[in-house]
């Protein structure tokens, strides 16, 4: 009986287990293998995917600019380069505001349609938009502010007056205010030059038949405004006319002119000659600012201040790298064009030549020419679309490499 079992039971010859044993590895071995090439061409299937997505919207977004935008595939393949660069830090752009981001109609100020859309969709994709204007804070204030704090949804921080001011403004409870964050006002000896260079264009003026003169400047304190000094009463009525935004039209004499300037911490000032010529014509006031198409020239702010200084100044306290970010302007004033990496000048329709003499400024990575405000915001529109494609195709390939 024991032997009976212990037949019954006995283990099965060696050669039949190697054989077992060799089948059930070689099974084991293909399952394996199977499952490890299924996984690399699902692995593939969905990188082919991917790309085949990325084309399609790359494509699609190409054909559908180009039915609508006047920018040229070199201009396009330039924003490309741009979105593609690495960016270590925070990126911004830095927007002039006259003939750059604003559009007159009937008298009334505003945001391009086109621009606004822009700041929209760089602000989706964690850009900064950062003003950068000769204008003062009451101005914006008065014109646009509360429609841009309605578009950004932010504090919108500014570089105003030339560099010589910055901050941002932002929502107090029902009144937008400006809040400072740096001034860099004039000197008493660069004040003292001033109106010593004053009394001189007001005699050379009066000997070469000049009509007026009027002297713009721009306390350190946002909330007194643009004052305008003229030298005769008898022409504060008309230049009050012409100068709508100003906040008051005086007549001093020098030396209380000298002091009124010691006193108000004056960041900025302009100087407005007016020739015979100039008033031929009576036209009615600019509802744009009132320096926007004057001589960079005529501007004063103290030394080593300029947009561009001012535009570094608030790019480290925002944490924001100038080489990664873009900027446009249309005068010989917008330094910070200069120092971003994507430089769009806005040419207002002029000859390639009249543009790089009236925007002599090339951005360290590329720089687009652009007519107006329209075509500006498909670029910045267009930018936006190329660094959501490139950012989703860049978080991919980390995910999956």
């Amino acid at each position: 009986m024991l032997i009976a079992d212990a037949t019954y039971v006995k283990s099965p010859p060696p050669s039949m287990i190697l054989r077992s044993w060799v089948g059930g590895l070689r099974n084991r071995l293909i399952y394996e293998n199977h499952t490890l090439i299924q996984v690399n061409v699902n692995l593939v299937a969905l990188k082919c995917l991917t790309g085949v997505v990325v084309l399609v919207t790359r494509v699609s977004f190409f054909r559908k600019a180009a039915t609508r935008m006047s920018l040229t595939p070199d201009q396009y393949a330039m924003l490309e380069r741009f979105a593609k660069r690495p960016r270590m830090m925070k990126s911004a752009w830095f927007l002039d505001l006259d003939g750059v981001a604003l559009v007159e109609e009937h008298g009334n100020v505003f945001v391009s349609r086109e621009v606004e859309q822009g700041i929209r969709d760089l602000d989706a994709q964690g850009w900064s938009v950062i003003i950068n204007s000769a204008r003062f804070p009451l101005s914006i204030i008065k014109s646009i502010a509360s429609a841009w704090l309605s578009i950004y949804e932010a504090d919108i921080p500014a570089v105003l007056l030339n560099g010589a001011l910055i901050g941002s403004f932002k929502k107090q409870e029902d009144e937008v205010v400006f809040e400072e964050v740096a001034a860099f006002p004039l000197t008493r000896d660069e004040i003292e030059k001033l109106v010593l260079g004053i009394q001189e264009a007001l005699g050379a003026s009066i000997s070469g038949g000049a009509r007026d003169l009027a002297f713009f400047f721009y306390p350190r304190d946002w909330r007194k405004g643009e004052i305008v000094w003229v030298p005769e009463g008898t022409h504060i009525d008309s230049v009050r006319h012409k100068y709508r935004n100003a906040s008051e039209i005086v007549s001093w004499s020098f030396s209380e002119l000298r002091e009124r300037m010691f006193e108000a911490n004056i960041c900025m000032a302009a100087q407005l000659i007016e020739k015979e010529s100039d008033a031929s014509t009576e036209q009615e006031p600019d509802a744009l600012q009132s320096f926007q198409i004057r001589n960079p020239w005529d501007f004063f702010m103290t030394d080593g201040i300029n947009k561009a200084a001012g535009s570094a100044i608030i790019a480290e306290k925002l944490k924001v790298c100038l080489a990664d970010s873009a900027g446009a302007g249309d005068s010989k004033m917008d330094t910070f064009l200069a120092k971003v990496g994507l430089a769009v000048r806005v040419g207002h329709g002029k000859d390639m030549d009249q543009v790089k003499k009236e925007i002599p400024f090339w951005g360290i990575h590329e720089t687009l020419d652009v007519d107006g405000p329209p075509d500006l915001g498909e670029a910045m529109r267009s930018l936006a679309v190329l660094l959501r494609v490139h950012s989703s195709s860049s978080s991919h390939h980390e995910n999956h490499s």
